[in-house]
């Protein structure tokens, strides 16, 4: 198993794992703990979930390329980090809801809108992620 972990600390607390790596069908599940805190509020959420080999390709294709519209889509096809270029700033959005056959589902989506410079550091965490396929 590769040991794998990204980390991003500012303008949350973000740490994505790999947890479990799938051959047949290239892919890999990941662990993501999500922590943020304000005035009013203190939130912890922890998800799984797979990601496809080569959407993770696509995802930092569109990293590396600074697309106006990045997105890292996963197994179900739910769209779990999305970066929007909107003038000069760019809106980091994380999605850890979850959806199940059933018709109960958890909405859990975070939106932050943060500067260039900031943008690099968050980016570059992902961009590090070490590829073994």
């Amino acid at each position: 198993m590769v040991e794998i972990e990204i980390k991003i600390k500012m303008p949350f607390n973000l740490s994505i794992n790999i947890t479990e790596i799938d051959d047949y069908l290239p892919s890999f599940k990941v662990k993501m703990i999500y922590e943020s805190e304000g005035n009013n509020f203190k939130f912890n959420n922890e998800i799984e979930f797979w990601i496809e080999c080569k959407q993770w390709d696509i995802f930092l294709n569109q990293l590396n390329k600074k697309e106006k519209d990045i997105e890292l889509i996963d197994i179900n096809n739910i769209t779990r980090f999305k970066f929007q270029s909107i003038d000069k700033d760019y809106l980091i959005t994380i999605n850890s809801s979850i959806r199940t056959m059933e018709i109960n589902n958890m909405i859990n989506i975070f939106e932050y809108k943060v500067e260039d410079e900031l943008f690099e550091q968050i980016i570059n965490g992902f961009k590090k992620f070490p590829k073994w396929w």
